[in-house]
């Protein structure tokens, strides 16, 4: 199987094109962009082209009837994967069948693979939650993006194994980002002091890779998703970041590369 590493552009700053540009030179294999691109759908595919670029699109979809026209608008730009923070985490489990089962359809209906993301705030805002529905629809494609999950429950993921299990097998796609107990993102996951919660993450993303090959996945897209101030820590008063966005993310992929050989 081959591993595919994408750049979110959450944090970056300049043209979009420029954009592309650092992606390409930092060796990435494809971008991960938040919401519709600024573009029509063929100039999109022609900047894609001229960097030699894959890309992901991420949707915020608190309601299937209010995102339905964006995820097809989506499809129109012939994504690797639409990603979805799906629902709200206050919907009830009926109101989420409901949700999913329209989601499903739609998934169908254009011909693009969405994976719901493991997301604060969202229908698979814990873990809990999420094995109900995985239970309920085990078609579902799940982003893993389990340092949520680690703040959620103010947890180290090994606690949790049982409920990560169903996750761990319906997961596509991998959001790199290393998450504690008081938080969703270390400082700095090369410290020693966060190696404990470094570990779990990465084992994870181990059975993650193992399950897909075993399914025989010809392709695992992973992005080492740090984000930006706030999400990343300051320090106080000044609000200057503890470490540099484009050096943590490739530091996250760097590792993966040397873990997974």
């Amino acid at each position: 199987m081959k591993i595919l590493y994408y750049r979110s552009l959450w944090g970056m700053t300049g043209a979009l094109e420029d954009q592309l540009r650092q992606v390409a030179d930092e060796g990435y294999d494809g971008i991960e962009h938040a919401s519709l691109p600024p573009v029509e759908p063929a100039e999109w595919a022609d900047l894609l082209e001229r960097h030699g670029l894959g890309a992901t699109l991420l949707l915020a979809c608190d309601d299937f009837q209010s995102s339905r026209a964006t995820i097809e608008a989506a499809a129109t730009y012939k994504p690797d994967l639409i990603m979805s923070h799906t629902g709200l985490d206050r919907y009830d489990f009926e109101r989420g069948k409901q949700e999913f089962t329209q989601f499903l359809q739609l998934e169908s209906d254009i011909g693009v693979r969405i994976a719901h993301e493991t997301h604060r705030h969202r229908m698979f805002f814990n873990p809990f939650a999420t094995r109900a529905y995985l239970e309920e629809f085990p078609e579902i494609n799940v982003l893993a993006d389990f340092s949520h999950w680690c703040v959620v429950c103010e947890s180290n993921l090994p606690e949790l194994q049982e409920y990560l299990d169903p996750a761990i097998a319906a997961s596509i796609h991998i959001h790199a980002r290393v998450g504690y107990r008081h938080g969703p993102q270390v400082p700095d996951p090369s410290a020693p002091e966060y190696a404990e919660y470094l570990k779990s993450h990465v084992d994870c993303w181990d059975a993650i890779k193992a399950a897909r090959e075993a399914d025989g996945t010809e392709t695992l897209i992973v992005t080492p998703e740090f984000g930006p101030p706030f999400y990343m820590h300051t320090l106080p008063h000044t609000n200057q970041p503890v470490i540099d966005l484009s050096k943590v993310c490739m530091w996250m992929r760097d590792y993966l590369k040397a873990h997974w050989g």
